[in-house]
């Protein structure tokens, strides 16, 4: 009986020291309300800066996957024209498949009262109707026979040309000879895409004439590629013709634009990092010089070293997480009002490359994934920044440290 008395009455001491340690933090506005301050500005930082680089990334791969489908199959040929030209896309029909639309893109010049060398899609009527139309406002009506064009609304300001007028098309065919071609405008579209609205549209059977291209070099599709590559094998096989599948994904100049705010974004979230994890320290650092006092008389009185470092460390990352709760919902309710209005990117995107198509108004896009990643990181930082001047406080004496705070 004595003995479980003792037991019982040591757990209970221990339980009161570490209700003593889990405290003494709370009870300083001075210790604890930098630590959830530093969470809260940190937490708020990563998730705005994570949700804008994903929002980029987004708009990015919406309109590009208007042009090139989930999925692309190529022909060897293909990869030397697209060397050339970054967008050019020339392509007739290479698979019997409905979920695949084949399209040829290529670059001429515009004539009308002014010149221009723009890129000219071609596409099926129906796939125009399905994945251009949606995209914004038309005005007139879409190219329903040979010889009519669809103008994107910044080309035909531009150009300085309205429905009904006519407009030369000047290219060159595979064989390099001169192509021309008079079109009427049938429809004006307006879709808010710095790609889209600078662009010309026309029929495939348009395109495939002016190019003369004669065999496949490109199709693109909506189906995933696992499932699109034994089509392409078999295909491939049968007719003795190599292609190549790959996502649009891999395609210049989107692989390396991902890359670069992929770094970014990577070195964004390592200095938030460093900046948290060594504000966390500091303050840890001086809150721990303020409890030494307290931290010798727990030693001197049988408290074990993981005690009070699991019952200080918890402390600070509870501190860390209230910081990081309210910097999340503040983010969030930021994000919820920037969404409803979107951010601008001006006239300096409108005067870019035509072969990037990139949305003239970007939104934020706030993901789970991305609270996850800011929750890891912060918590991380957290626990090295309590961790690491907690162990270096209880590395000393501690009747040293009660007779130096005696003194």
């Amino acid at each position: 009986m004595a003995s479980e008395s003792r037991s019982a009455n040591r757990t209970l001491w221990k339980a009161d020291m570490k209700l003593l340690l889990f405290f003494s933090t709370f009870r300083s506005p001075r210790q604890s309300l930098p630590i959830i301050l530093t969470a809260f500005f940190c937490s708020t930082l990563m998730y705005v800066g994570i949700s804008w680089i994903d929002g980029i990334h987004t708009s990015l791969s919406q309109s590009t996957q208007i042009l090139y489908g989930k999925t692309r199959i190529i022909a060897q040929d293909f990869r030397k024209r697209e060397a050339l030209y970054p967008i050019a896309s020339n392509i007739t029909p290479l698979i019997k498949h409905p979920s695949i639309t084949p399209k040829i893109t290529f670059l001429a010049q515009l004539e009308s009262s002014t010149q221009e060398n723009r890129p000219v899609l071609g596409f099926p009527i129906s796939y125009i109707e399905q994945r251009i139309k949606p995209l914004g406002t038309l005005e007139g009506t879409l190219p329903n026979e040979r010889q009519g064009i669809l103008l994107g609304a910044s080309l035909a300001e531009v150009l300085d040309i309205s429905i009904q007028d006519s407009l030369i098309i000047t290219t060159q065919t595979q064989d390099m000879s001169p192509s021309a071609q008079r079109y009427t405008v049938s429809g004006i579209i307006t879709t808010y895409n710095t790609f889209f609205d600078q662009v010309a549209y026309i029929s495939i059977e348009d395109a495939q004439w002016m190019t003369d291209m004669e065999g496949a070099t490109e199709l693109i599709t909506d189906i995933d590629k696992e499932q699109i590559i034994p089509i392409a094998k078999k295909w491939s096989k049968e007719n003795n013709y190599p292609v190549h599948v790959h996502t649009w994904l891999e395609k210049e100049p989107y692989a390396s634009i991902r890359s670069i705010t992929d770094t970014i974004n990577l070195g964004l979230l390592l200095f938030i990092l460093s900046c948290s994890t060594l504000t966390i320290f500091n303050l840890s650092v001086i809150n721990m010089r303020r409890v030494q006092h307290e931290l010798g008389i727990l030693r001197s009185m049988g408290a074990s070293k993981i005690t009070i470092a699991f019952s200080y460390t918890s402390t600070n990352i509870i501190l860390v997480c209230m910081g990081m709760t309210a910097g999340l919902l503040f983010a969030q309710l930021a994000l919820q009002t920037i969404l409803a209005q979107g951010f601008p990117l001006g006239e300096s995107l409108s005067e870019a490359s035509y072969t990037l198509p990139m949305a003239e108004q970007i939104y934020p896009q706030p993901s789970t994934k991305g609270i996850l990643m800011v929750v890891a990181l912060i918590v991380l930082s957290g626990l090295i920044g309590s961790i690491l001047p907690c162990i270096h406080a209880l590395r000393k004496d501690p009747m040293k440290i009660i007779k130096d705070n005696l003194l």
